[in-house]
């Protein structure tokens, strides 16, 4: 495809991908007429450093992987050349039956229950990754294991005096930035393995969010980037980590991490700033939020019999995220609406839903939350109690329309429903009574569909949880690395790790009756036996059983109106119980 040249100066939309599909589809006839036979596949090989293959996708094109830069005459296998991404056009369907290999199965189904084995699980969300060197998978599994025994501890504290454990830590993270040790490839296994658990799933949810990384106390790091100012009007620096977390819709048990952009934020520029409305949606800084709906479509492509159900919270509500769904996204979107827009109507987007009659009620249980101080702002957010609310429930369908200025004004209006719910009677202590908009791809028909709306939306909180795994029990924000490259590494071990986390939290809850073996080794029971027999508790039978006892650990009281174990006291328990079992096994030697 070296000769396959459009001009600069020509501008015509979608000549690219309509050459290239009509010369497919012209190629096996000219073929056969000069050559005698008929071929199956058509290759060609993009340089991702000087092009997108944006016409090849869009001509249905498929990347099957990427050469190894080596070249034909490459005798000595020093692979100097670039390294392409492979692309295959299929011309005929049964070419697998031709060659005489199965149908392949790109992401068999994976139980999230086998994704907790003790002693595999490392092996199985690491494993394959591509490194270019088994060495360095090698050492990646390794450090994910002896850090998941002691999570939020440092590696120095979890490697115990292990010498050579230690040197090939920081062999690992401090890897050239040239090297293949970078975020994408130490998160490409497990993003697999939790492909393989979504298309275990008739429905998942793929929920996305926004985090700083606070790295304020790294002075000297190169890399970093400017994430808020302080009271003193002090720049913080750090990274943004955007990501789209995956759980499962009927239980909210957490399947894994499908997408996450990391980057450094650039400092605000002064002086006359244009009108935002003028400027590329791709120039801002919302566009991560199309990017990875982008990315999650495009990988969750292959799952035939998954419904995959994309959950975003108000910072997703702009137009040009549901024009870029409409444009080319298969997966359906549930947004809390936070902008009250203009309709075909004379009234606005809220009323419209709000003149409408109510269609069901719900009732809900409202968790407490303490008083904490929000990010940014001085005064604290109150405390609340735990209460039931009875919610009313309106629905109808919408028209999304385009803003009335800029460069998306010419735009065509998205259709999509709108669901409105609200706390009938004000709570008795002054807290905020819930109302929620929510915009939704899905057809909204009956009270059934628009309940199942807001009980999707609920579990968005599930990736908040995630993000405090992340930075309280993993210790996300305390390594102290010279440039941001090495912060990423790190991170995205942290990453998994945090969901594993949350993974031991909830399956205590979801799936009590489990057997304990599923989370915990063989030292590890006979330690909570041994603890359960000294506190005269009764003998435990379940995993939930276990969970609790190894939560005590932590400070948990496991009174009758205390909810279940959060994930800091189940991850200061589980520190507490790995030098417990160091013990046991010395006591064992003597």
């Amino acid at each position: 495809m070296s000769r396959f040249l459009i001009r600069p100066k020509v501008k015509c939309a979608n000549l690219a991908s309509k050459a290239l599909a009509m010369a497919c589809r012209a190629f096996s006839v000219d073929f056969e007429k000069r050559y005698g036979y008929r071929p199956w596949l058509l290759e060609s090989f993009v340089d991702p450093q000087e092009h997108e293959a944006t016409c090849y996708r869009a001509a249905n094109w498929t990347r099957v992987g990427s050469s190894c830069g080596r070249g034909r005459q490459d005798r000595d296998k020093q692979a100097r050349k670039s390294r392409k991404d492979i692309y295959l056009y299929v011309l005929d369907k049964r070419f697998r039956e031709y060659i005489g290999v199965p149908e392949p199965v790109r992401y068999p189904p994976l139980d999230v229950v086998e994704a907790a084995d003790n002693d595999s699980w490392a092996a199985n969300e690491f494993g394959g990754a591509p490194m270019g060197d088994k060495r360095l998978e090698k050492r990646l599994i390794s450090i994910a294991q002896s850090k998941a025994k002691s999570p939020g501890q440092s590696f120095l504290e979890t490697a115990q005096g292990d010498r050579a454990a230690v040197a090939g830590y920081y062999r690992f993270i401090d890897a050239p930035a040239e090297s293949r040790v970078a975020m994408g490839s130490i998160l490409r296994p497990h993003r697999e393995c939790t492909l393989r658990r979504m298309n275990s799933l008739d429905e998942a949810l793929c929920i996305h969010d926004t985090t700083d990384v606070n790295f304020a106390t790294l002075a000297a790091c190169e890399g970093l980037g400017v994430i808020g100012t302080n009271q003193t009007k002090t720049k913080t620096r750090g990274l943004r980590l955007h990501s789209s977390f995956v759980v499962d819709s009927e239980n909210g048990l957490p399947l894994g991490i499908l997408h996450a952009n990391c980057y450094a934020p650039p400092p605000k520029r002064g002086g006359k700033k244009k009108d935002p409305r003028y400027i590329p949606v791709e120039q801002k800084q919302s566009f991560r939020w199309i990017s990875s709906l982008q990315a999650c479509t495009e990988l969750t492509a292959e799952l035939e019999n998954t419904r995959v159900i994309h959950v975003m919270d108000r910072e997703g509500d702009f137009f040009e995220l549901f024009a870029a769904w409409r444009d080319g996204a298969r997966d359906d979107l549930i947004i809390r609406a936070k902008n009250d827009r203009r309709t075909k109507s004379t009234v606005s987007l809220f009323q419209c839903v709000c003149e409408t009659e109510v269609q069901a009620s719900l009732t809900v249980d409202i968790p407490r939350k303490s008083a904490r101080r929000k990010k940014g702002k001085n005064k604290a957010q109150p405390r609340r109690q735990k209460r039931r609310a009875t919610l009313q429930v309106r629905y109808c369908p919408v028209s999304i329309m385009p803003p009335k200025h800029g460069l998306s004004s010419k735009k065509a209006p998205v259709d999509a429903f709108i669901v409105h719910v609200k706390e009938q009677v004000p709570p008795a202590d002054g807290s905020k009574a819930v109302e929620w908009f929510l915009l939704t791809t899905l057809t909204v028909d009956s009270p059934e569909t628009a309940e199942k709306v807001f009980r999707c939306y609920v579990k968005r909180w599930r990736i908040e949880e995630w993000h405090r795994a992340l930075k309280t029990c993993c210790g996300a924000e305390e390594p102290a690395n010279r440039t941001a490259e090495r912060l990423k590494r790190l991170l995205a071990i942290n990453m998994v790790l945090a969901w594993r986390v949350m993974l031991l939290m909830l399956l205590g809850r979801e799936m009590p009756e489990l057997p304990a073996g599923v989370l915990f080794a063989d030292d590890q029971i006979k330690v909570l036996k041994l603890l359960a027999k000294k506190w005269r508790s009764p003998k435990p039978t379940n995993l939930q059983h276990y969970v609790i006892l190894m939560a005590r650990l932590g400070g948990y009281l496991n009174r009758k109106s205390d909810g279940p174990p959060g994930a800091e006291i189940l991850w200061r328990s589980l520190i507490r119980l790995t030098n417990m079992c160091m013990g046991f096994a010395l006591a064992q030697l003597e």
